[in-house]
């Protein structure tokens, strides 16, 4: 079968097309970056606090077991925010069990108000104590560039208690935004001796499947192969090399791919 020249130079604007449309969309989205990013961000570091019953005060090292993540929930329209404190497990909210009827604090925190630099949960300054026999807490996240940097405290009432810690600190918490989703990079087009046309798939990770989709009109798309990314030296390198045999029966085709969780 023979090949026009206007064919493949049109099969590789398509690729070329998609590929530079993705570098748009990124590059519009790291301008936008300039507030607080919702998302799942991982503690790499920090101090969590408890204080002061009979033991008096015992400091713990970031991350651990109880206290892996912190879940970031903004609402741009209303100005405000949730965060939630989360175990290693991603699912479990960091609680402190109830001493007594009043006590036991969730460490997940409402109606965080968004200013220029910080996100406010709670009070700013602290009161002497919790006196109205609810907990007191205060919170703040500043955000710069998908980096969280948290300070605060919780102060739960528990009248008459000696044995049980009724402050909860933690200071210098650092925790970076995980990706939602590997997003595919579709690259170095170009048609083989035999026709067919060719591209290189990047930005996945080992063990992860990739889905490529193929379209004529950029409405109607079909599943043309489902792929895993090799494992490779490099950890965040791999990558797969796609060949559509198919593609010598079209005039144009469109190409897209995701990886799937």
């Amino acid at each position: 079968m023979s090949i026009r020249w206007e064919d493949v130079m049109r099969s590789c604007r398509v690729i070329w097309l998609a590929v530079l449309s993705l570098s748009v969309l990124s590059i519009r989205s790291s301008r936008a970056q300039g507030g607080p990013t919702s998302g799942l961000y991982q503690i790499i570091s920090g101090h969590s606090t408890e204080c002061c019953g009979i033991a008096g005060e015992i400091s713990y090292p970031l991350p651990n077991p109880a206290l892996g993540f912190v879940e970031l929930t903004v609402d741009p329209e209303q100005n405000v925010a949730r965060m939630t404190f989360l175990g290693q497990d991603t699912h479990s909210i960091f609680s402190i069990a109830p001493d007594g009827p009043r006590s036991g604090f969730t460490f997940m925190f409402t109606n965080g108000m968004i200013f220029a630099d910080h996100i406010q949960f709670g009070e700013r300054m602290p009161p002497p104590g919790p006196s109205s026999g609810e907990p007191y807490f205060n919170y703040s996240v500043s955000n710069s560039m998908e980096v969280l940097r948290i300070d605060g405290m919780v102060i739960t009432p528990c009248p008459g208690c000696a044995d049980f810690f009724t402050q909860f600190e933690h200071t210098n918490v650092v925790a970076v935004l995980m990706p939602s989703a590997v997003k595919p990079r579709l690259s170095l087009p170009s048609v083989s001796t035999d026709g067919i046309f060719r591209f290189t798939i990047f930005d996945g990770r080992s063990g992860q499947t990739n889905v490529v989709e193929a379209s004529t009109d950029l409405f109607t798309w079909t599943p043309v192969s489902t792929n895993v990314f090799p494992p490779t030296a490099c950890p965040v390198c791999p990558f797969i090399e796609f060949g559509d045999p198919a593609s010598t029966n079209f005039i144009q085709r469109f190409y897209r791919a995701f990886s799937m969780p």
